[in-house]
This record gives structure tokens, sequence and C-alpha cells, in this order.
């Protein structure tokens, strides 16, 4: 089985993730379930992973057959990501089933000072491009910008 041993690698160049990104900028941010972030107490909006949150699972399936004829493994999870401007993720690390391959990372939304962090090194992961990224490594987000970070995230395993 070949699991993602590394921390974050360019995959492909995206073909479809315009609909996908015009359609995220159409939702308020207070639309988003929000969250309580413990550092500062503030609210910010959370993952999403319901399919049927304002037709996230409609929306973005063509995007994930476009990487279903690039890849030979099966998607089995679909989140979006959100970092508000001057906010992060902590360092973490993902505990993923036995069965995972990857996480590819689609950025719909960014700016030029949102940056994923992992292994040592900053990333900022441009849209229009999909990029594979070791959940299990250490990692975090930090939106230094000006402007809300959005990434599609699908998580892939062995079919």
């Amino acid at each position: 089985m070949r699991r993602f041993q590394g921390t974050v690698a360019w995959f492909c160049e995206c073909q479809g993730w315009e609909p996908v990104a015009a359609w995220i900028a159409a939702i308020p941010f207070a639309d988003w379930p929000q969250q309580t972030r413990l550092t500062d107490g503030q609210l910010r909006p959370a993952m999403v992973s319901d399919l049927a949150w304002h037709g996230f699972g409609e929306v973005t399936e063509e995007l994930v057959r476009f990487f279903g004829r690039q890849l030979p493994w099966m998607p089995y999870n679909r989140l979006l990501s959100v970092v508000m401007p001057g906010a992060g993720i902590d360092p973490h690390r993902d505990q993923q089933a036995p069965e995972w391959i990857t996480r590819v990372h689609v950025p719909l939304l960014t700016n030029k000072s949102a940056w994923l962090d992992c292994g040592g090194k900053s990333f900022n992961l441009k849209v229009g491009y999909a990029y594979e990224v070791n959940t299990e490594a250490v990692h975090a987000a930090r939106n230094e910008g000006e402007t809300p970070r959005v990434h599609l995230m699908i998580d892939y395993k062995e079919s």
C-alpha cells in the first residue's frame, strides 16, 4: 500500500475548481458552523464535513470525479477548511485510519500570506492546483493575509 510519507507535494493542476470557488465565495462566513477557539475565545468558522451543508456534496462532486480519474484510490472523506484573516490552526497530527493513503488539498480561496506549515517548512498553496498533504506529520495553518483562506480537502484510501 502506498501511503504518502512526505509533507506537502504538488499533485496536479485542477480542472473544475472555479465553480466550487464561486460557490464558496457566495456563502457568508456567518452561515458556517462556528467554533470557539480555546486560545483567544473568538468565534471562527469550523470545518465542514456535512455533504448536505449548502449543497457541499453536490457542488464538489465533479471535482472529486476529476481526481478519481487521476488516482487509483477511493475518496472517503471531504472537508472544507477555512482560516480567517489573522487566525490559524495550531500544530497537530491527524490520526488516520489504517487504509488511509493521502489527503488532497484544493485551495479555493487564498492569499499570498496564507501558509500551511508542515515538516518544518511553510507552503503557500496556490488556487488552481492540488497538493498531497501528509496530515499524520505535524502541521498547522496560518493566515496572515486580509482575506479568508478556504481549502477543499479529500481523504483517499485503498479501493
